[in-house]
This record gives structure tokens, sequence and C-alpha cells, in this order.
């Protein structure tokens, strides 16, 4: 340092060798303003060109994509997305929400699509659910991935779900809200239950109001399966087989059983009142008296109608089987059904019944049967 100082002087200390080399672009120093031109423009050039080569490669890939798919940016073009998004990006549109059938024992899995509106849009998406005793809808989930599951739910659980994506040039509207529901673990092997609902074709809707579950109860009485109208079913590949409580004082010619083949109808005419009444799950066969049969039994102290309905199409597998008979009822889980190869061995027991009921039926009805029409033929 210079000294002594006189007022107007600065004093300046001399760096220490080897320090004016240090920093993070020591070369800059001393480059000529050509050189510095040069490499900016050729910096500046790169860059354009690695964005437009980006969005050129985007824009042939788009073309040639189908069914309006997503498209894909290429690996070395990823870096550029949140800038090119910017410009290029394109509000998204309202994903397509499914949920997984048939429904499963303890989860409820839910998946969507939603096409791509630009190949720059960096998409997530946001799950909502709603059960009954929530006012509103609560976010369960934000991500990229187009599926989503919710576990360890109890039986004949209901959720409500609703999805919608985000990016960052705005949000879409919400999906149509959908609705899963738990299944319940078979009560038989192959079958299950359902308490005394008086089932109406508006059961085939999944939701229903508390009035109407309070009719169903004070219908069904007390308990599981408990009351007139609770039923019973199971089934095999090729049959399914209801037994439903009716009056004690139910006969033949007291009650009405209509099957076509979609829907079934029971009528006990001595209380007019609708035993059971709704949409089947899938189609039977009931074009000919002996498609479908019926029979009524005493069980203890309670009279049980045995109804057998042939499936339109037999279940070639366990995932085939029927998860309810009644749309709108319990469904439960197919995966625990026992799937018994022997099935396929004892259609015969359905034809020698089909056969004496038929007879019966024509007796009733007052028709000739089929061994009278042979003797009058003969």
């Amino acid at each position: 340092v210079a000294s002594p100082l006189t007022r107007g002087q600065v004093a300046f200390r001399k760096p220490a060798q080897g320090k004016e080399e240090a920093g993070l672009f020591p070369y800059w120093r001393g480059m000529q303003p050509e050189t510095f031109v040069f490499l900016s423009s050729f910096v500046l050039l790169a860059f354009v060109g690695w964005v437009v080569s980006a969005v050129a490669l985007v824009s042939a890939k788009k073309r040639v994509a189908k069914n309006g798919g997503r498209t894909s940016v290429p690996l070395f073009a990823e870096p550029l997305k949140p800038i090119v998004g910017l410009f290029l990006g394109a509000k998204p549109k309202v994903p397509r929400v499914k949920v997984e059938r048939p429904f499963a024992s303890g989860r409820i899995a839910l998946s969507w699509t939603c096409a791509s509106t630009s190949a720059w849009n960096d998409d997530r998406f946001e799950v909502e659910l709603k059960d009954d005793s929530s006012e509103g809808f609560l976010r369960c989930y934000s991500g990229e991935e187009e599926e989503y599951t919710v576990r360890n739910l109890p039986e004949g659980r209901e959720l409500s779900f609703r999805v919608r994506c985000v990016n960052q040039s705005g949000r879409s509207a919400w999906s149509d809200v959908v609705t899963g529901r738990t299944t319940w673990t078979p009560t038989s092997s192959c079958g299950g239950n359902e308490s005394g609902r008086q089932a109406s074709a508006s059961a085939s809707s999944a939701g229903r109001s508390e009035s109407a579950n309070d009719a169903d109860a004070s219908a069904g009485g007390e308990g599981e399966g408990a009351g007139v109208g609770s039923y019973v079913w199971n089934q095999n590949n090729e049959f399914v087989e209801i037994g439903l409580q009716v009056p004690k004082a139910s006969t033949n010619k007291t009650l009405r059983i209509c099957v076509t083949a979609n829907t079934i109808k029971v009528e006990c005419l001595r209380e007019s009142r609708t035993l059971l009444q709704g949409s089947l799950y899938r189609p039977v066969k009931a074009s000919d008296l002996v498609d479908w049969t019926w029979e009524l039994e005493s069980s203890g102290s309670a009279k049980v109608l045995k109804i057998e309905l042939e499936k339109t199409f037999k279940s070639e597998k366990r995932s085939e089987l029927w998860p309810q008979v009644i749309v709108g009822h319990k469904e439960f889980d197919v995966t625990k059904m026992k799937w018994d190869p022997a099935w396929e061995e004892k259609g015969w027991e359905h034809i020698l019944r089909s056969e004496a009921m038929r007879t019966e039926r024509m007796k009733t009805q007052g028709m000739p049967s089929l061994q009278d029409l042979i003797s009058s033929a003969s």
C-alpha cells in the first residue's frame, strides 16, 4: 500500500500471484469482441436448432398418430418441455373414466383415458372421491398415472369418483361421476343371499334413497336373508337357481311367476304383493315352458319358491359366472366362487326336471300332456 496517503489519493494492493486466473470463466478475460460475438451466436443458433428440430419431429409424429393418441416427445427434447410448453401447450380435454368390472372384494379400481391436445403438455391427473357420509368430494390422488385403486375397503362399500387433467395451460372440467362398489364374499359355492327387497326395474341404478332402503328393511324383516321376499341363489356354468321365501299360506295358484329373457317377477296374488322383481344380470332362455322351472317347497315353518333358470350364454370360465341375479342387488366376488369342471356332465338332470315340470304345468292349465298328444295322434 502506498504510504503515506494524502487527500484524493487511492491505494491498491497488488493481487497475489495466480489470483487473477481465479473465477468461473477465466478464459473470457482478454477475449476479443469479435470472438465473443461469434461464440454467442454459435450458442444461440445451436439452441434455436435444438428447439426447431424437436418441434418439427414432434409435429411429424403427431401427423402419423392414430385415433388422437398421445404423441411422445423425443428424449433429447424433454428438457425443452417447460419452456416450449408455455407457447405450444394447450388446455387439456376432459378424461373418460371407467370403473373396473366385475367389482372385486375389498377394492375399487378405476382407469381413465385423456386425448392429448399437445405433445408439449405436461399432463397430470387429479382424482377426487366421495362416499355417502361426506358432503363433498375429497382429493385422493395427484400424479401422471392413468389408473387408481382404493384398497382395504369393507364389503358393500360404495364410492363415487371424478377425474380431471391439469397442465401448464390450465385445467380441464371434471369428468362424469362414476360409482364403484366392493363385492360381498359368496355365502355358497357360487352364489349368495339377499335380504327381502322389493326390487323393481329402477333397482338397476347404483344408488338408492334412504326411504327405499327403509322400505326394503321393513319388507324383509330383521336379519340377513330373513323375512318374506328374501332369497338365496346359487349357480353352475349353465343354470341359476333362486330360493325365494314366500308367505306360508302360498300355493301354486296364489303365486304368479313371470320370466322373460331379461326380467323376472314373482307376485303373491293372495296379498296383492310383489315379492321379487327386476332385471336379470344376463339373459336367460324363456321362449318355451321347459326353459325355466319352479316348484314350491316347505322348509321348516317357512315356504320357499325354487326357480331354476337356464343361461342363454353358458359360462365358459370362472370370470363369466354371475356376480348377482338381479341388477342393483348385492354383487359377489366371482374370483372366490368355486369352479367345478364336472358341471358339464350334469346337464341331463335339468332335462328330466323340465319335462316333469312341463307336464305338471300343462295339466294345471288344462292343456293335454305330451303323452296325451302322442296317444291321440296314434
